[in-house]
């Protein structure tokens, strides 16, 4: 599973930093990091609900906002980070917290229409 998502972290990334001005393999580094670190966690949590999505995907906003605050301290201004003041931060951590639970539901019945049971 954690392969699974370093993967699809990778390939999101990279479909990101050709659509966007980003410099190229950064959205690949930051989004198969946070893909490495969830899978250790894989089966420490149960997804059903409302708050472990929320606090899942609260975390994961926040280490995105770490990793690019590092690579913005090694590689300058080339790298755009975050800052924890702004309100485009809390604006995105908004953002994935609403949509978060609707998420984890959809992707859930997905696995459940594909065929794929525990």
């Amino acid at each position: 599973m954690m392969g699974t998502l370093r993967t699809s972290g990778f390939f999101s990334g990279i479909l990101l930093d050709f659509l966007s001005a980003a410099p190229l393999g950064m959205n690949s580094l930051f989004r198969t990091l946070i893909g490495a670190f969830t899978g250790l966690f894989r089966g420490a949590f149960f997804l059903d609900g409302f708050f472990m999505p929320v606090i899942l995907c609260t975390m994961a906003t926040f280490l995105k906002a770490v990793i690019l605050l590092l690579l913005n301290l090694i590689f300058g201004p080339a790298v755009p980070s975050y800052s924890f003041t702004s309100y485009v931060f809390w604006l995105e951590l908004g953002m994935n917290v609403l949509c978060a639970p609707l998420l984890f539901y959809l992707l859930k019945k997905i696995k459940y229409l594909s065929g794929e049971r525990r």
